[in-house]
């Protein structure tokens, strides 16, 4: 989900190494929409609403576990910020400060918001 504040977007170091929008998978019989709220509690500390939906994406960075990603755009409703679930650490990083990112998905997105795109 991607949530801005103050020009910074927020991201998380997972647990397997590198940063990423946090995220994760859809349960059985979740929405999308569901799981990204969930997501974002979990991983986060904060409950967010959605603003509708960025990107959707083809991920292709592990050619035998290939998904789609989808990225809403977000605002906090509620919550402090802290890292859960498979993220070590959570901070909202600036757009010249991002760190090396896990999914190239992630870089796409985050190019896409530098270049203007709503």
């Amino acid at each position: 989900m991607l949530l801005i504040e103050h020009g910074r977007v927020l991201l998380g170091r997972r647990r397997s190494g590198g940063w990423c929008i946090p995220c994760g998978h859809v349960e059985f019989d979740e929405t999308v929409e569901v799981a990204a709220t969930r997501e974002m509690a979990e991983e986060t500390g904060l409950t967010v609403g959605l603003d509708g939906v960025y990107a959707v994406k083809s991920n292709f960075h592990n050619l035998e576990y290939q998904t789609v990603g989808v990225w809403f755009r977000g605002h906090r409703v509620s919550g402090r910020l802290r890292s859960g679930g498979d993220l070590l650490e959570v901070r909202f990083c600036a757009f010249n400060e991002i760190p090396e990112l896990t999914f190239p998905t992630d870089g796409e997105v985050i190019d896409e918001i530098q270049r203007g795109g709503t």
